[in-house]
């Protein structure tokens, strides 16, 4: 068998250095971000918005394991159409969803100060004002505006018949998408564009009230513990939920892996991670011809794309020892030739 020339060790060595130095940035920017917070021109990282745009065999299952904001919208329509007034009719229950969101979050707070009965009525108490002020907007007829190839008009409708809007664009992008597979072709693609963008739109007009409202409802929760609760116990931390647990370890996992590649330290098994990352990110959104590019994305692929390159030039780096040509596994190693050489003498 030949043996390597020198040449293609130092190739394949700076190959892998280059490699993790793009992983060590991209897992230091985000696990950055998630230290220092949101603030004025930066946002924590999320894989939110990948998750939900995914439109690879793992996007269905992985958006199941989220909270679905969609489905809060959606459960606006529980509130009778046709019913009318400022005040509150009698009967009338806040959206499910709702409901059940802001009961999780009032029961976070409780566990976490140990809420006292009068506490516990309190926050209850604020999220009734606030659930009276939810029905009271979605009863109360809106204008919302429609985006049309020709133009955009603007009317005034219910919000239930904006949510009936909502869910027929869903529906339009789902049966678009249906009808790519079906041909393996994006053939449906401006289709596809124009109701995910209406969708984007009335989403973001649908939860703006629930937003803001649930906003205030933190900001009071907030203010009930008392100084020796705050003192005993410290703010309240992140949702604990599979969105957080999947963002801090992509953020860590990339920036070991890129730490591993760039010293040489356990480089097959950073590699191999890096590798199996990658190759997560192409289920989530790969290349096939059939399927919508994703945005801003650069040139054009069939099947084959960055990541996809980028995967398989890391498996071949996960099968040589680069570490023991370059790095702190060639340390080990020599550490551990000299030790057993000596217990030979």
């Amino acid at each position: 068998m030949n043996r390597i020339s020198t040449t293609a060790i130092v190739l394949l060595v700076v190959l892998r250095l280059v490699i993790g130095w793009h992983f060590f940035v991209e897992g230091f920017l985000k696990v950055k971000s998630r230290w220092i917070g949101p603030s004025e021109i930066s946002r924590p990282f999320s894989s939110e918005g990948y998750f939900r745009e995914a439109t690879g065999p793992l996007g269905p299952f992985l958006r199941g394991l989220l909270t679905n904001p969609d489905d809060i919208i959606l459960s606006f329509s529980e509130i009778p159409a046709g019913v009318k007034g400022v005040n509150l009719p009698l009967g009338i229950k806040a959206p499910s969803k709702v409901r059940e969101e802001w009961n999780a979050l009032i029961g976070r707070y409780e566990t976490h100060y140990k809420f006292s009965k009068s506490q516990i009525e309190a926050a209850l108490g604020l999220r009734d004002e606030l659930e009276a002020s939810l029905v009271k907007w979605i009863l109360v007829p809106h204008e919302f505006k429609t985006n049309f190839p020709t133009g955009s008009v603007e009317k005034t409708i219910s919000v239930s018949e904006r949510v009936e809007e909502f869910r027929q664009a869903k529906a339009k992008v789902d049966e678009a998408l249906k009808i790519n597979w079906s041909i393996g072709k994006d053939v449906e693609k401006a289709m596809v564009m124009q109701f995910k963008a209406a969708a984007a739109m009335m989403r973001a007009e649908l939860l703006a009230e629930y937003n803001a409202n649930t906003s205030t409802l933190k900001t009071k929760l907030d203010s009930l513990p008392n100084e020796e609760q705050k003192l005993a116990k410290g703010p309240i931390g992140p949702k604990n939920d599979f969105l957080y647990i999947s963002d801090m370890v992509t953020a860590y996992a990339l920036l070991l892996a890129g730490m591993g590649m760039l010293a040489g330290c356990l480089t097959k098994s950073a590699c191999f991670g890096a590798a199996l990352f990658l190759f997560f990110t192409y289920l989530l959104q790969p290349s096939f011809p059939w399927l919508p590019a994703p945005p801003m994305n650069e040139g054009n692929y069939i099947f084959v794309n960055k990541n996809v390159v980028e995967c398989v030039a890391l498996l071949v780096l996960a099968s040589l020892p680069t570490g023991y040509w370059f790095g702190v596994d060639a340390m080990f190693g020599w550490f551990r030739a000299n030790q057993t050489k000596s217990n030979h003498t």
